[in-house]
């Protein structure tokens, strides 16, 4: 593993912990600033995840962004799972201007459960002020309680 990618799967896990909220708390995610405007585009992903209190997840999705698909994969680590789960999410990119904003550190922070198939809303935010609105379906059986941070990189 290259240095620069394990100090972002760090930097991730660090605002994971950040951003845990309270045990036994089940919440709505908030939409985050700057997904008040337009759709810049478009993802599509597939994600598994599992572990037990650490999380490892990983995947594959693309982007459709001023009219060109571009594929990506993703990582990332988070505290307070329990559990096994496949996740399949679509939904909205705001507030990317150029390609190359579109990868980085993504950061999700809250409670939340699955039991059999299950479907919810994600709201997913980077350092460069890149939003994610996904519509997933959840597969799998888990418990987290804490935050995810994910990174996601275009390939080329």
């Amino acid at each position: 593993m290259n240095k620069r990618l394990f100090g972002s799967i760090a930097a991730c896990f660090v605002a994971a912990l950040l951003c845990c909220a309270p045990a036994g708390v089940a919440q709505a995610q908030d939409a985050p600033s700057g997904s008040d405007g337009p759709s810049s585009g478009r993802v599509s992903m597939t994600v598994g995840r599992g572990a037990m209190l650490i999380s490892a997840t990983g995947g594959r999705g693309v982007l459709t962004f001023e009219g060109q698909t571009y594929p990506f994969k993703l990582g990332g680590l988070g505290i307070g799972l329990l559990g096994i789960t496949t996740v399949d999410a679509e939904g909205d990119v705001y507030n990317l201007a150029r390609l190359e904003d579109f990868s980085g550190a993504y950061v999700q922070g809250g409670a939340d459960y699955a039991a059999g198939n299950g479907e919810g809303i994600l709201w997913l935010k980077n350092t460069k002020g890149v939003v994610l609105k996904l519509r997933s379906k959840t597969k799998g059986l888990s418990l987290a309680v804490g935050g995810e941070g994910l990174i996601i990189q275009v390939v080329k």
